[in-house]
């Protein structure tokens, strides 16, 4: 068995054996259903209607959920009565 020093040495890889990955893609061989690596890590077309008609949104969120920095610290206080 050849050694690795005279492998490389060797002609018998060239600089195409170890071309490097492309930075971008063709966007008609990308797909949206995942790779094969993480499965189902594409978005489902249940998500993206959902992702479209406004799901996430902040404006959305109901206004208990969604608040300002001065009510943030208002409900953060400490108070006395907090236990019954």
């Amino acid at each position: 068995m050849p050694s690795p020093h005279l492998l490389r040495k060797s002609g018998t890889f060239t600089a195409l054996d170890f071309a490097p990955p492309r930075k971008f893609k063709d966007s008609d061989t990308m797909s949206d259903a995942g790779s094969i690596r993480s499965n189902r890590s594409g978005i489902s077309a249940v998500q993206n209607a959902a992702l479209r008609s406004g799901a996430g949104r902040v404006s959305r969120l109901p206004g208990d959920t969604v608040f300002t920095t001065n009510a943030l610290q208002d409900q953060l206080k400490p108070q006395w009565g907090m236990r019954p």
